[in-house]
C-alpha cells in the first residue's frame, strides 16, 4: 500500500532518529491526521491507497495485515474511510 495525504493532515513524520536504512530499508515521509479520537485520547490517522495487485488481492480475501515495530502492541485501528 501506499500512503497518501490525509485531508486535513497537520503532523509530517519522518524516519525515527535512529533509523538504519541498510538494515531496515527506506522510510519515508507519512502526513497524519493528529487529533483527539473519540475517546478522549490523542490519535494519529494516516491514510494508505492499495495498488491495484493489492486490490485484487482483498478482493481474492486476502486479509490486512498490520505490522507494528517495537515489543508491546499500541492500541490500534483499521477502518475504511466514509463517503
Amino acid at each position: 500500500m501506499r500512503p497518501t495525504k490525509i485531508d486535513g493532515a497537520n503532523k509530517c513524520l519522518g524516519a525515527p532518529a535512529d533509523w538504519d536504512v541498510e538494515r531496515g530499508g527506506p522510510c519515508g515521509a507519512l502526513w497524519v491526521l493528529g487529533e483527539e479520537h473519540r475517546v478522549g485520547h490523542p490519535a494519529m490517522t494516516s491514510a494508505w491507497v492499495p495498488t491495484p495487485e493489492e486490490l485484487a488481492a482483498l478482493n481474492a480475501g486476502k486479509p490486512v495485515l498490520l505490522t507494528v515495530y517495537g515489543s508491546s502492541h499500541p492500541p490500534v485501528m483499521l477502518r475504511v474511510e466514509e463517503g
